[in-house]
């Protein structure tokens, strides 16, 4: 594996595929983006990209020279020319790609053959999976994705045979956040390397339907509460040799977990977020977020804090904080529903450097370079 340096520009791009999906997440960053009443209506009727343009995005990462992509929708392994992508980024191009999925698909067999999705993407030189993994109580991980727990396990299972390490994500919210302990306990025994809690958003097509105030942060659950959950969920993982990012959170939850933080402002400083954005990924049009790390600073970053979509509150007592340039601050929607009074500050001089606390955890920054190479646990 290669070690990508804290501090430098992600190496990665996305290749979102188009938002078309049949899952049902209900923490879904684009429920009711299109302003239906229908949470997933817009995922419905979204259309994919052609191969075409994602090939030609595919070769603008080459240009721009990323090394590695990620492949998102809706549900990239849906995309009917996946396999066929998949192929022509990994033995044309050279590029080294990982999906995003809820792995429930990945079974299902697209030519005259025994061989799965799964098989076939291998085959294609495929480097690696991010699997949408939220829980292990069945009858919940069908309640909160629509999907089947047992198809996303034997995904896994079929990879930990061959030795495939993949990575892990967790969408924290209110209905799962007391048994992430558990979840860790059963990612250990897997070929998990690298794992996500990504404390649930209440930015993009939330507010498209006013349901930020209601719905969404219903399902978000309570900063403090939520945090002593994680935390034990993490020392499981980092015990037994598991990277960890806890992404979207403030600091001041997450006490003496700092180094385990990614947030809006260091995303481009992280190599597994993505240096191409979205929106325009998800029409095809090749476009960087950023050049250079000049850039980053002194553009993405303050843009954060004055982006309406990302609805970001900072208190007055913030002012004062040592990390107030590097945090995030909190959802306005949470502020208004629960309060300041779970949030502290830091004492001490002003923090500039958004990647300072992650300097001496070099596990997430780790960058796989072929199928079955795996970072050694413990």
């Amino acid at each position: 594996m290669k070690l990508h340096p804290a501090g430098k520009l992600s190496p990665m791009g996305v290749l979102d595929v188009g938002r078309k999906c049949p899952h049902s997440c209900i923490f879904c960053f684009y429920s009711f983006y299109d302003g239906s009443e229908k949470q997933f209506n817009y995922l419905r009727k979204a259309k994919f990209l052609p191969k075409e343009q994602l090939e030609n995005l595919l070769r603008y990462f080459v240009k721009w020279g990323l090394t590695h992509f990620e492949y998102t929708g809706g549900e990239p392994s849906l995309h009917p020319d996946i396999v066929e992508i998949t192929r022509y980024a990994h033995f044309e191009l050279g590029l080294k790609g990982r999906m995003i999925t809820l792995g429930q698909l990945l079974d299902r067999k697209v030519r005259k053959s025994d061989a799965s999705l799964l098989d076939d993407l291998l085959s294609a030189g495929l480097n690696d999976f991010l699997f949408s993994f939220h829980t292990l109580d069945d009858t919940l991980y069908n309640k909160i994705t629509g999907g089947n727990l047992l198809k996303l396990k034997t995904v896994m299972d079929i990879l930990d045979e061959k030795g495939f390490s993949y990575c892990t994500n967790t969408v924290v919210n209110g209905l799962t956040y007391k048994k992430l302990p558990e979840l860790a306990s059963y990612l250990i025994k897997k070929n998990t390397r690298y794992h996500n809690f990504l404390m649930m958003r209440l930015d993009w097509g939330w507010e498209n339907n006013n349901m930020r105030e209601s719905m969404a942060l219903g399902y978000k659950g309570n900063y403090t509460e939520v945090a002593k959950y994680v935390k034990e969920a993490t020392d499981i993982l980092d015990e037994n040799g598991i990277a960890v990012n806890i992404r979207y959170a403030p600091y001041c939850i997450f006490r003496g977990y700092e180094k385990y933080i990614v947030g809006y402002k260091g995303r481009q400083l992280d190599p597994y977020e993505w240096r191409n954005g979205t929106l325009k990924a998800s029409e095809g049009i090749p476009s960087l977020t950023c050049e250079t790390e000049e850039d980053n600073y002194t553009k993405r970053i303050p843009l954060f804090e004055s982006d309406p979509v990302y609805n970001l509150a900072f208190s007055e007592k913030c002012k004062e904080c040592a990390l107030r340039i590097i945090c995030d601050g909190v959802d306005n929607n949470y502020i208004q529903a629960n309060g300041w009074s779970e949030f502290t500050t830091y004492e001490g001089k002003k923090i500039k450097d958004v990647v300072y606390f992650r300097y001496d955890y070099p596990a997430p920054f780790w960058m796989k370079e072929s199928q079955y190479e795996s970072m050694s646990k413990g």
